[in-house]
């Protein structure tokens, strides 16, 4: 997959969207424009989590933009979404990528750092993207402590994977993040709690070309 055109990353997060309404703000994200899409959620029941998945990939596919599913392996393996993004946390990313092996499939595998040195590690494996966050202080992380803008910058300069910049990114703040470099973000909260999704969609994709 080319990612130098991929630089817009949504995420559709439960804490933020509630049941009811995924599907149709995964439509309005599709259709506005963004580049990647993932599916966070820490609530739902298995079963609905698999449910909502295959759903909102559906949606995905029609747009031709990349799902990718949040922590869980399992659930990302069973809806065969295009991939998973894994967390400091989760199964570790060299065993995700052998049982993908084991069973003769390729998948999008993105890994979240922290930190430099969580970066120039996950850098040496065989993801696809990484992401380096928080830039800033962001509700949807709120225990995490920023590495700030100027490390996630160093990160983008250092490792040959491609890197989002993740946490806090809004309007207040991607000017700041497009100055030092950085020209691809996940924006949560911002998109999700916009009163016009797709109006910021299009504000931030000009900025970031």
């Amino acid at each position: 997959m080319r990612w130098d055109n991929k630089r817009l990353y949504a995420i559709v997060d439960t804490s933020y969207v509630i049941p009811s309404e995924l599907l149709a703000v995964t439509q309005e994200l599709c259709e506005g424009g963004v580049d990647v899409l993932q599916f966070r959620d820490k609530m739902l029941s298995d079963k609905d989590r698999c449910n909502f998945c295959l759903k909102i990939k559906e949606i995905t596919a029609t747009f031709d933009i990349p799902f990718i599913v949040n922590d869980r392996f399992d659930i990302a393996l069973a809806v065969d979404a295009d991939g998973v993004h894994l967390g400091q946390d989760d199964v570790p990313i060299t065993v995700a990528r052998r049982i993908l092996h084991d069973m003769g499939r390729n998948m999008i595998i993105g890994a979240s750092t922290h930190s430099m040195q969580q970066a120039l590690d996950a850098d040496a494996l065989d993801i696809d993207y990484l992401a380096s966050g928080p830039l800033f202080p962001t509700p949807t992380k709120p225990d995490y402590i920023p590495v700030g803008v100027p490390v996630a910058s160093e990160v983008f300069r250092t490792v040959k994977h491609p890197v989002f910049g993740i946490g806090g990114v809004n309007m207040d703040t991607i000017n700041e993040v497009v100055s030092a470099g950085i020209n691809r973000v996940v924006i949560v909260s911002a998109l999700l709690c916009a009163p016009d999704r797709k109006k910021i969609i299009c504000d931030i994709k000009n900025i970031l070309k």
